[in-house]
C-alpha cells in the first residue's frame, strides 16, 4: 500500500521520463525488467514514497555520468550508445548486453575503461593523422674521439675494450694455421 505525497507524481514523471531516455517504454516489458532489477518490483505503484524517491535521486545522480559516458564514446568514434562497437565494448567491460541493465559500479568502471582508451588512442600518434617531422640534410656527424689520453705530449691509444658477448682468450683455437701462443678471438655462449 503505498501513501501519496505531493512530490510522488514528480518522481514518477522523472522516472518515466529518465526511462524514455533509456529508450524504454514505461509500459513495456523492458521498462518492468528495468525497474525490477533496480528496485525488485515491476511496477513504481509498488513503491513506497521512500523507495520512489530514492530511485529518482539515483536516476538524478547517475544522470551526469550518462553525459559523460556518452561525450566519451563520441570522443572515442562510436555514435553514441546504440552502435555496435559501442555495445560490443559495454558487454566486455560490464559483461551486461543492454545499458540499462548497468549498475552505478559498472557505469563507472565503463567510463574508466572510455578514458583509459581515448588516453591511449592521444598518446599514440596516427600514421594517418601525423607525418614523421622533416630532418634537414646536414651530413654525418663527425665521430668523437673517445679514450685519447695525452701522456708528456704523446697520445696514448684507448685500451681495447671486450664486446660483450666475445671475449678475449690465449688458449689455443683448433686450427692448423694458428700458433698456441697467438691470442684467438673466441664468441661465448649465451
Amino acid at each position: 500500500m503505498t501513501t501519496s505525497s505531493p512530490n510522488r507524481a514528480r518522481h514518477l514523471a522523472y522516472i518515466h521520463e529518465q526511462a524514455r531516455v533509456f529508450k524504454l517504454d514505461p509500459k513495456g516489458p523492458d521498462y518492468r525488467a528495468w525497474l525490477k532489477r533496480r528496485c525488485g518490483v515491476e511496477s513504481c505503484k509498488a513503491l513506497d514514497d521512500a523507495a520512489l524517491a530514492r530511485l529518482a535521486d539515483s536516476l538524478k545522480a547517475t544522470g551526469p555520468q550518462w553525459q559523460r559516458a556518452h561525450r566519451l564514446a563520441l570522443a572515442l568514434g562510436f555514435h553514441g550508445f546504440d552502435d555496435e562497437g559501442f555495445k560490443t565494448f559495454m558487454v566486455k567491460i560490464t559483461k551486461e548486453t543492454e545499458r540499462w541493465h548497468l549498475s552505478r559500479q559498472q557505469l563507472s568502471n565503463l567510463m574508466i575503461a572510455m578514458q583509459r582508451w581515448l588516453d591511449h588512442k592521444t598518446r599514440q600518434p596516427s600514421a594517418t593523422l601525423a607525418a614523421p617531422p622533416a630532418q634537414a640534410d646536414v651530413g654525418p656527424e663527425p665521430l668523437p674521439v673517445v679514450g685519447v689520453a695525452v701522456d708528456g705530449g704523446h697520445k696514448k691509444a684507448p685500451a681495447a675494450e671486450p664486446r660483450q658477448g666475445f671475449s678475449l682468450s690465449t688458449s689455443p683455437v683448433p686450427t692448423s694455421n694458428l700458433e698456441p701462443s697467438s691470442v684467438a678471438l673466441r664468441t661465448l655462449p649465451r
